[in-house]
């Protein structure tokens, strides 16, 4: 706008506020359930390439990811114990097969759950208008519940998204296969909710091939004040032998049933 020979420049800012509650206490308690990986855990559990976590929260049931094979994610979840048909939402990282599999046999007995997606595809967005699937691309951060957090849509190449959950010693980070660096995932969920990283579980997809990178990656890690591991899916037998030497105690074996929970009270 002119005014008087003089140019002032108006800025739009755009201000996103998240109320931090703590989900342990907000729902009286948090599970988290390894549905499907490439590693087995529990015996019995099939394993398998993929990767598929639950999250417990009170009656909010989130599926985080789906795995490769739907006849799988049934058989592990039925030897879990877990009710697919429970499910209130499903959080797709990114849109491949090994992450995606599951999803529209989950979505053929539980219709009602909201799908959040990181990008959009069009053979998939047919499916879901056919069959009156509500979904949500999430291009920004978002809230999805108490204490419960999208990254939003990151990477140029692989767009993927995280969850991260708020719990009393800090955050806990979901990665399916940190395409665009697992440090950014971490860095973008600091910088979101200004908490410590409590725990990183999921895949950490392209970890340097020497022993000088993976002592920065690590490092960074460390600098980012990550407090516990659980690399899982896609990441390396190597890395994960890195980390576990660098973590000790406050590494956590992942794998297809693998469960962890925390209650109000408890770390």
């Amino acid at each position: 706008m002119e005014l008087g020979g003089r140019i002032k420049i108006i800025q739009r800012i755009t201000v996103v506020v998240f109320f931090l509650w703590d989900a342990v206490s907000a729902y009286g308690g948090l599970g988290l359930t390894i549905a499907y990986d490439n590693s087995p855990y529990m015996e019995g559990v099939t394993a398998d390439w993929g990767f598929s976590c639950l999250v417990t929260a009170g009656r909010k049931k989130i599926l985080f990811d789906t795995g490769k094979d739907g006849t799988i994610l049934f058989s592990n979840a039925s030897k879990l114990k877990i009710d697919l048909k429970a499910i209130n939402a499903i959080v797709i990282s990114h849109l491949h097969e090994d992450h995606t599999g599951g999803l529209f046999p989950v979505l053929g007995i539980q219709s009602n759950a909201t799908v959040f997606l990181p990008e959009a595809m069009p053979e998939m967005q047919q499916q879901f208008q056919a069959l009156g699937i509500k979904n949500l691309i999430v291009e920004k951060p978002m809230q999805i519940g108490k204490g419960l957090f999208l990254t939003g849509s990151m990477g140029k190449g692989i767009r993927e998204q995280a969850l991260i959950i708020n719990t009393p010693p800090g955050l806990i980070i979901i990665a399916g296969c940190s395409h665009p660096g697992i440090i950014n995932i971490i860095s973008r969920s600091k910088e979101l909710l200004h908490r410590p990283v409590y725990l990183v579980i999921g895949g950490f997809h392209s970890m340097p091939g020497t022993t000088e990178g993976m002592f920065k990656i690590i490092q960074q890690f460390k600098s980012l004040g990550v407090g516990k591991v659980g690399p899982a899916h896609c990441t390396d037998e190597k890395v994960k032998a890195f980390f576990k030497a660098a973590y000790g105690k406050n590494y956590i074996t992942m794998g297809a049933g693998k469960i962890l929970n925390f209650s109000v009270g408890k770390k």
